[in-house]
């Protein structure tokens, strides 16, 4: 099995609640929808500072910041998460309209 094969099944769901512990530790990283989750924890798990870099001068993936995790507590905000330690890869799940 790929490393891609095996974070795409460890990928799962939570609410901010169980997502908070890792955002206090420091742990936290947001992921931009626009980017496919594994593909960024496949970059980190395999240390490809270059990308990752890329991404990070992008915005595209960043720390979460006390205000933005107060936001998401308030609003009950849902995520796909992904573990990579000593990360937690979340991007924030859209709402159904």
């Amino acid at each position: 099995m790929s490393l891609s094969d095996k974070l795409r099944a460890e990928v799962g769901t939570a609410s901010w609640r169980l997502l908070a512990p890792h955002h206090q530790r420091g742990g936290l990283v947001c992921v931009d929808g626009a980017l496919d989750l594994v593909e960024v924890g496949v970059a980190v798990a395999q240390d490809d500072a270059g990308k990752v870099r890329s991404w990070m001068d992008a915005g595209q993936i960043v720390r979460v910041t006390d205000d933005q995790a107060g936001a998401w507590a308030a609003q009950g905000q849902a995520f796909a998460f992904l573990i990579v330690q000593p990360f937690v890869l979340v991007t924030p799940i859209e709402a159904e309209a």
